[in-house]
């Protein structure tokens, strides 16, 4: 368990999430559609196939 999150899976759909909703608010940031698009894939994917950590496991 990581903090607040059941799992690691669910905290880094936070963080991808709240990177993709303030990308446009960045200044002086530019994000090609590619990068964009790659987010949008690594987050299902996480959603659908969580990494499994180790030691995180054992915690």
């Amino acid at each position: 368990m990581v903090g607040r999150f059941p799992n690691e899976t669910s905290a880094l759909v936070m963080v991808f999430s709240i990177l993709n909703e303030e990308r446009l608010k960045w200044q002086k940031v530019g994000m090609r559609a590619e990068d964009i698009v790659w987010i949008e894939e690594a987050a299902k994917a996480l959603e659908k196939e969580p990494i499994k950590l180790e030691f995180l496991e054992k915690a």
